[in-house]
């Protein structure tokens, strides 16, 4: 073959190639129709005014098929002429003490859910939402192996307009009704003065649907950054589920950690799951199945960062419990119930609920030493609330709760003030042993034992008393770093939020770490017992500036409080020890 046929064949191939795309620029040829993709089909992608897929449903069954597996064979799939014309979507808000709650007749569900105690902190601050950028109702419920999702159909409901929830419960119902007379009803009750609302969900005959023996209760919304510290409110959230007498957590690294640069999914196989939810730094949203416990979790999305106000906000995330559908109703009727918690990590409000949804708090679970830290941070989370309804102001409480622990602590802190006075007083002699038996380092630790033994003193005892205080300190790391009390509580001056730390050096808060420093430095100053630790004199303040400069400024004005009050005690123990001795001498 020559040349010029082996060039006409390739030009005719190309032309073959390109033939639709060259008619469809010239206008001869109309573009062939795209399919949508499975997120603009299940996900929420969707807005309210696509058209809704619906499942044919089954006309009467021979007696022989009425059985789960005759159900699954004899009903239709969906089809691709199957989709109902779009519908009006209306809306109702629900008002109550808590929230304000817009719900959507497409999904049949909250679209929005703001909290009305609790803003955002930046500059045109509104209330915090739950349901940030909400495309679809939520919670969502799946069926038929995650292929029929509810809240993608169009409801119809009596109540309208605004509905205000004022001195007891108020219920909502949403009904789904198909042409051929198959229903879904979804039933909501709102309470005055909780961050809970409940859902029962019926379908008279779940057949009619196709629908299995489980399905999925999740809730895909993502939780956003509400705190100026957007790095550390993101670095507090992940999912977190409870079993019987243990809670576990979802993802690695948190629920907002591992690698999320994909898609990708977590899930755990279990059994008896009484709760599943995620949180941020102060917020989270809580799945309680009430009919019975789920059999499974799983989360599963990606990472998408969208920027918003001064923060990101992570989209994509969905968290889902399996349900399983009890084997007794016989005519096909599914009729289950669920409990959702929507609102802030607030240790009283949620152990109000007896299902150990303080939990979420992830307090107590350090290795080793969390049960001793569990057993100082439960009594403070109780005492904080009741010591506000005496003084209300958190700034003045944290300071008390410095001196209270200060008093309690006395009698250790008493021996590491003798014990680094008598320490010191014995420097001399220990330098003169030092230098008699420097080549035998045997004889020179045995003249020191005898030595401390002599003047009474103990050369550990300035860091033992300390030991039993740090479970202490670690409790109230994180229970002021945890706790909502502590959010946009002001305390005076210029400290207006005892929950934020310096986001810069340049920040206000900064002063008060750098006040924190300077007590530090001086209470070393004084209870240094050995010259060649002068190097530490100045550095430790400076460690403990860097550490804490980020950390809730309530936690920063706790340290301030204790150290100032231990560089008094350390002031009047060595007052009182000089003059001792020279009552002595």
């Amino acid at each position: 073959m020559d040349k010029r046929s082996i060039v006409v064949i390739i030009l005719l191939a190309l032309l073959v190639i390109f033939w639709s795309p060259i008619m469809i620029s010239l206008g001869l040829l109309e573009p062939a129709p795209q399919s949508p993709t499975p997120e603009q089909a299940i996900g929420d992608t969707a807005s309210p005014d696509q058209s809704v897929t619906e499942i044919p449903g089954p006309q009467t069954l021979p007696a022989d098929e009425q059985t789960p597996a005759g159900i699954l064979a004899a009903i239709p799939r969906k089809a691709a002429d199957s989709a109902a014309p779009a519908q009006q979507v209306d809306t109702i808000t629900v008002e109550t003490e808590k929230y304000t709650i817009l719900l959507s007749t497409f999904g049949g569900g909250p679209v929005s859910i703001k909290l009305k105690e609790y803003s955002y902190p930046w500059e045109g601050n509104g209330p915090v939402e739950m349901l940030p950028g909400a495309r679809t109702a939520e919670p969502k419920l799946i069926f038929q192996n995650g292929q029929f999702d509810i809240t993608r159909l169009h409801y119809a409901s009596e109540q309208s307009g605004t509905i205000n929830v004022q001195g007891s419960s108020r219920t909502i119902t949403f009904t789904f009704m198909r042409a051929d007379g198959a229903a879904i009803q979804k039933i909501y009750t709102f309470y005055p003065d909780k961050y809970s609302f409940d859902l029962k969900i019926i379908i008279p005959d779940r057949r009619q649907f196709s629908i299995e023996r489980h399905y999925q209760l999740a809730w895909q919304n993502g939780l956003t950054a509400t705190e100026l510290d957007e790095k550390g409110d993101y670095a507090a959230s992940f999912a977190m589920g409870l079993l019987p007498g243990e809670s576990f957590m979802l993802g690695e690294d948190g629920f907002f950690g591992g690698d999320w640069e994909n898609d990708t999914t977590f899930a755990r196989e279990i059994f008896d799951i009484t709760w599943l939810g995620k949180r941020s730094k102060y917020f989270t949203a809580i799945m309680i199945p009430r009919s019975g416990p789920g059999s499974a979790a799983e989360i599963s999305g990606k990472k998408s960062r969208v920027k918003e106000h001064q923060n990101e906000t992570i989209e994509k995330k969905t968290l889902s419990i399996s349900i399983t559908i009890p084997i007794t109703d016989t005519d096909g009727r599914l009729e289950d119930n669920m409990t959702f918690y929507v609102g802030p990590l607030d240790w009283d409000r949620m152990k109000s609920y007896d299902i150990e949804l303080e939990e979420m708090f992830d307090i107590g679970t350090t290795p080793f030493v969390g049960w001793m830290i569990r057993i100082f941070a439960i009594p403070i989370m109780w005492l904080l609330p009741r010591m506000y309804d005496i003084i209300p102001n958190y700034g003045v409480i944290i300071i008390l709760l410095g001196v209270m622990v200060k008093v309690v602590t006395w009698p250790l802190s008493r021996k590491t003030v003798k014990s680094m006075a008598g320490m010191r007083e014995l420097q001399p002699k220990i330098e003169k042993l030092k230098e008699k038996h420097k080549k035998n380092p045997q004889a020179q630790q045995k003249a020191m034992m005898a030595l401390y033994k002599e003047a009474g003193v103990n050369p550990l005892g300035g860091c033992l008393p300390m030991l039993p205080q740090m479970p202490l300190f670690i409790a109230l790391f994180r229970v002021f770093n945890t706790t909502i009390l502590l959010r946009g509580a002001p305390f005076t001056l210029w400290i207006d939020d005892l929950s934020r730390g310096a986001l810069s050096w340049t920040d206000p808060y900064t002063v008060l770490v750098v006040i924190m420093a300077l007590l530090m430095f001086f209470q070393q100053k004084v209870s240094m017992t050995d010259p060649r630790n002068k190097a530490m004199v100045y550095i430790m303040p400076v460690v403990f500036g860097f550490m804490f400069h980020s950390f809730s400024s309530g936690l920063v004005l706790y340290w301030t409080t204790f150290s100032a009050f231990s560089l008094v005690e350390q002031y009047i123990g060595n007052r009182k020890r000089n003059r001792e001795n020279r009552q002595i001498t």
